[in-house]
Formats: structure tokens, sequence, C-alpha cells
């Protein structure tokens, strides 16, 4: 499943566009041609590269720096700097802290807990929480958001993500990960995805 649209800043916290930038840098320097190339073709929309060709960036590949590609992911995010978006995605946070402090808003999921590897899996998509929780009611799975949609997935698509599917943690937070019925074992839950991601 593809988007051409940034997500918000609000969507996202300051450690997941961190995660962002560390993946464009694996990309651009990944074994892959094809991977490779659309990461460098992404890294010519900041201004010190406007002017080298795809193929000049990736002979210069193994000399950038994760603070180049904070300040893509920046820019991509409409932002002019990466100082820039770090501020607005702490602000949000905060935000958010003070508005709700048991569990992440349902209606802003973000792209966390999916991945390209997921669609080949039989998932179950809503367009709304209701129709998704009713799904996980009745069929059992795991509840998880995308952007702004809801899906229900097996065993085998919480590996794919990095989680044990028999993790404890899961059973506490009713295996809904946008309205968790215990927010300190989503948290547990939440830090392993992001440590996998880093793992990448």
């Amino acid at each position: 499943m593809k988007t051409g649209k940034s997500l918000p800043t609000s969507l996202l916290s300051v450690s997941e566009y961190r995660i962002q930038a560390r993946r464009l840098l694996n990309q651009l320097r990944s074994d892959s041609v094809e991977a490779a190339t659309a990461a460098a073709e992404r890294f010519r929309r900041l201004r010190s590269f406007s002017t080298a060709t795809t193929k000049q960036i990736l002979d210069a590949r193994d000399g950038l720096r994760l603070k180049q590609a904070l300040a893509l992911i920046a820019l991509e995010n409409g932002h002019e700097s990466w100082r820039a978006l770090k501020q607005s995605a702490e602000a949000s946070s905060s935000s958010s802290s003070s508005s709700s402090s048991r569990a992440p808003q349902t209606s802003q999921p973000g792209r966390e807990m999916y991945c390209r590897a997921l669609d080949v899996l039989l998932n179950r998509w809503f367009a709304s929480y209701e129709e998704a929780r009713a799904s996980l009611d009745q069929q059992g799975g795991f509840l998880l958001p995308f952007e702004r949609q809801f899906f229900v997935c097996e065993e085998e698509g919480i590996r794919v993500l990095g989680l044990d599917p028999e993790d404890p943690d899961w059973e506490r937070i009713g295996r809904d990960w946008v309205k968790p019925l215990d927010q300190e074992a989503w948290l547990r839950l939440r830090m392993k995805r992001e440590q996998f991601l880093l793992s990448l």
C-alpha cells in the first residue's frame, strides 16, 4: 500500500522521524539498484544536491551523513530544517500528552505499524475503528492503524512487524493498538517496534 503524501507532523514523534532518516540512508546504501536510485532521487530535493545527478549522489553516498537525511525528511514534511521539524513534532507530542494520558488518539493513526511485506497477507481492512473493533471481537487477530484506516492481521503479520504475537503485552492491551487497555504494555510494545525498525 503506497501513498505519495507526507504525514502531518502531529502523527509522528521525533524518534520516528529519526527512524525514517536512518532507513533512508540504509536504502541509499542498499545493494538494490532500484532502491538506492530512488533514495538518491529524493536527496536531489536538498539545495546542496539540487545540481547533482543521481549517479553523482550514488557515487558519494558513503559520505552522506544522518544530518543530511534528517534535513531531507524535514523538507519532505514541509519544514525548512530538521530543527524546525523537531520543534514542531515535540510541540505536537506535548500537546497530545496533555490532552490524553491513556492512549494514542484514534483520529491520528500513523504508518509505524505497517510495512509493504504485509501486502501479501490476508488482512481485514476497515474505514472506521468501530468496524475494525467489531471484526477483532468476532474473528480475533490484532487491530492496527494505517494513516486514517484500520486493519486486523493475524499472528504472521505481527511477526512481519518484528514483534512476537505471543508477547503477553498483546493480551494486556486487548490486542488493540489503537485503544489499548493497558498504556504501559502498549508503550513496551511500541518500544520493541521502534528497536526493530532501527535494526533494519
